[in-house]
């Protein structure tokens, strides 16, 4: 199907809804896990396969099976069994560059004429495309013909969720203890994933708005029947005691903790996206930047989207909707039209040099090695 925008044809891209076993998180992405029986066959893939991997541990049938996850940046279209002229790279900022064509029309900072001319021929800007692991930035001009001049080479850094998570899991470490969670995660497997899928779906709420507000946290019953098992106590009665009583409480079987303490987790990778941004704005080439357009999974968050915004009150920030599936989308249509992009920019220089023969009647001195 083809959209018509403006007097020109861009295809629609449509993406699949991929559902946790629980229905409690739903994403256009499904998780970088696969799943292979004991003669190597291809079984599943996905929340699919996540689950049913946990269900063979927790019965003890998993042995032989093989379980890959987090694979992504290992692929290559030869490792993939891909025919090398059906297959082709589109680097992650230039496919959210390329989707601007449709999905910025749509954002939620403005309204369509506003978004249009920001992108008018001339005009220059920043993607921010922040996700699980990395933010990757690239900074580009709007041709007269539409295609994009690249400005400065792309740059970035590990800073991306997979940040909030660490610091989520330290978080609950120190409410359950390191023993705990690690017994938890290898006896019940299935419920570890479970508060995995929780725990996401809060990471993706969390928002500085709501600073007076507990965030109540629903766990498996298993983990606190561990807790006691192996601690000899409820943890209730140990969270009473502590000094973090004042920030984490329980009631019945739900962890009540405080907003605060759950914006604190994200402190990291928004100071070390901030940082960056202040030093790449500061390069002479981009002195003229004036839009800021966030993509990627973690560019949903209320936290990251709040932070760019008020560091940076005089640059117009875009968040289309749906920002975690731009990238896919543009890779898509960048397929069909890889010359949108004008030029790219290296982050280093090639060269070679030959050396002469030194003659005293061509050269000075100087110039002998």
């Amino acid at each position: 199907m083809d959209i018509m925008n403006s007097g020109k044809i861009f295809r629609a891209v449509y993406a699949n809804i991929w559902t946790d076993e629980n229905g409690k998180l739903q994403t256009t992405k499904a998780p970088t896990t696969v799943l292979f029986d004991r003669d190597g066959n291809f079984y599943s893939f996905g929340y699919e396969a996540e689950k049913t991997y946990a269900d063979l541990a927790d019965d003890d049938e998993h042995h032989g099976w093989m379980y890959f996850k987090h694979f992504k940046m290992n692929l290559h279209g030869n490792t993939a069994c891909i025919p090398s002229d059906q297959f082709s790279f589109a680097l992650e900022p230039e496919a959210a560059i390329y989707c601007k064509q449709y999905e910025a029309s749509r954002c939620e900072e403005t309204d369509g004429t506003a978004t249009i001319k920001t992108f008018a021929p001339g005009s220059q800007f920043l993607v921010l495309d922040l996700v699980g692991g990395t933010v990757d930035i690239t900074a580009s001009e709007v041709q007269q013909d539409g295609a994009l001049k690249e400005l400065y080479h792309p740059s970035g850094g590990p800073w991306g969720g997979t940040l909030v998570d660490r610091e989520m899991y330290c978080f609950f470490e120190e409410i359950f203890g390191n023993d705990v969670l690690k017994r938890f995660k290898l006896e019940t497997k299935l419920d570890y994933l479970e508060m995995a899928v929780t725990l996401e779906a809060k990471k993706r709420q969390c928002n500085t708005k709501k600073a007076s507000t507990d965030v109540r946290i629903t766990l498996p019953n298993s983990i606190y029947t561990l807790y006691k098992k192996m601690k000899g106590v409820k943890l209730e009665s140990e969270l009473s005691k502590s000094g973090s009583a004042k920030s984490v409480k329980m009631t019945k079987d739900k962890l009540r903790v405080e907003n605060n303490e759950f914006v604190k987790m994200f402190e990291n990778p928004k100071h070390l996206l901030l940082e960056h941004l202040n030093e790449l704005l500061d390069k002479p080439e981009l002195k003229k930047v004036s839009t800021l357009m966030m993509v990627g999974g973690f560019s949903e968050s209320p936290i990251m989207q709040r932070a760019v915004m008020e560091a940076f009150p005089n640059k117009h920030v875009i968040i289309p909707q749906d920002a975690g599936t731009v990238v896919m989308k543009g890779a898509v249509m960048f397929g069909f039209k890889k010359e949108v992009i004008h030029s790219r920019k290296l982050p280093f220089s090639y060269g070679k040099y030959d050396l002469n023969v030194f003659h005293n009647s061509k050269h000075t001195i100087l110039k002998c090695v």
